[in-house]
């Protein structure tokens, strides 16, 4: 069951981490359009590092994609070729599994992740739900690769809601338009600013 990771930042590399603990680093390569930061994975983890896009697709079945969300289609667009016999597993906020089915033009399975940075210590919370094509066997290895996250629980089919929180509004505008979710500027730990968000409704955070 080998697991690719496509953008390593923070988040990417929180679950580089993780899959590393929970199947084994032998089991799972890191692809970064910044060579560097997957290779200071490897050197942490042990690792496989690849250093282009379709052959990083070529070390493994379940694909995981950290790209910003402006980026993700075309990431998947260049995927394309190599995408039959692949699952794809994104994170990123807004991007509904219908638009990443379409992306693909429906050659795989899609399945959706909403982790948090904890996870890099596994201390955290990974959200995930099945999109077109997505299977139990596909949910339970997901659940496998990234057990050493933290707690990975299910959420319904038809998929979640988001609400982004981030200091910063130029980070929140840059989520682009086809983020149709909820945006919150202020401190992540700040209780007002997390009861905007609908942290009393939320099952993860």
């Amino acid at each position: 069951m080998k697991a690719v990771f496509i953008g390593t930042g923070n988040m990417g590399g929180a679950l580089v981490r993780a899959a590393c603990r929970s199947v084994g680093a032998e089991q799972v390569t890191a692809y970064n359009r910044t060579p560097a930061k997957a290779e200071a994975l490897s050197k942490e983890t042990g690792c496989a590092v690849a250093y282009d896009l379709l052959s990083a697709a070529g070390k493994g079945t379940y694909l995981f994609l950290g790209v910003k969300p402006h980026l993700i289609r075309d990431v998947i667009a260049q995927l394309r070729p190599v995408l039959e016999g692949k699952v794809l597993v994104s994170m990123a906020a807004g991007v509904t599994t219908a638009d990443l089915s379409a992306a693909a033009e429906g050659n795989c399975p899609v399945l959706r992740i909403m982790p948090n940075t904890p996870c890099s210590i596994g201390k955290g919370m990974v959200a995930l739900c099945a999109g077109p094509g997505g299977e139990e066997a596909h949910l339970a290895a997901v659940e496998e690769i990234l057990s050493g996250a933290g707690l990975v629980r299910r959420l319904s089919r038809q998929g979640f809601s988001v609400t982004a929180v981030d200091t910063s509004k130029a980070a929140l505008d840059s989520l682009g338009a086809s983020f149709t979710g909820k945006k919150v500027c202020g401190v992540g730990f700040d209780r007002a600013v997390l009861e905007e968000a609908g942290i009393t409704r939320a099952s993860a955070l």
